[in-house]
């Protein structure tokens, strides 16, 4: 799909008032769903991605998508595709590391739900 189409649709999906839900197939590339992301924060919306390679789909939302559709954190998320990122969050979360300044007020499970959104 286009990228103009895309954005056409996150706000057209914002305005109406009889959709709440709604979640992409898997045939959206990485690009396409980093762009329903984006457009989901412009108009406050929610937006989650779950499943990997193929499967990928993305499921947006007028209301915050509860932790039971979300896909459970587990320890292959913090993967090495993403070390610059995830290993240091994987030693705090792991307990062989102090927690980053910057995060010395949250907790792993809030950590692990930001993570979970950012993906």
């Amino acid at each position: 799909q286009g990228k103009r189409s895309l954005e056409d649709f996150v706000e057209n999906f914002a305005k109406n008032p009889d959709t709440t839900t709604h979640t992409f197939d898997s045939s959206l590339n990485s690009a396409e769903r980093k762009l329903i992301h984006q457009s989901c924060l412009k108009w406050k919306l929610f937006s989650k991605s779950r499943g990997t390679g193929d499967t990928r789909t993305i499921m947006i939302s007028k209301t915050e998508i509860p932790l039971e559709d979300q896909q459970a954190p587990t320890s292959d998320m913090f993967d090495a595709s993403k070390d610059h990122i995830n290993a240091p969050l994987k030693a705090w979360l792991d307990g062989g590391a102090a927690a980053p300044l910057e995060l010395a007020n949250i907790t792993k499970e809030e950590l692990r739900y930001m993570y979970q959104l950012s993906t």
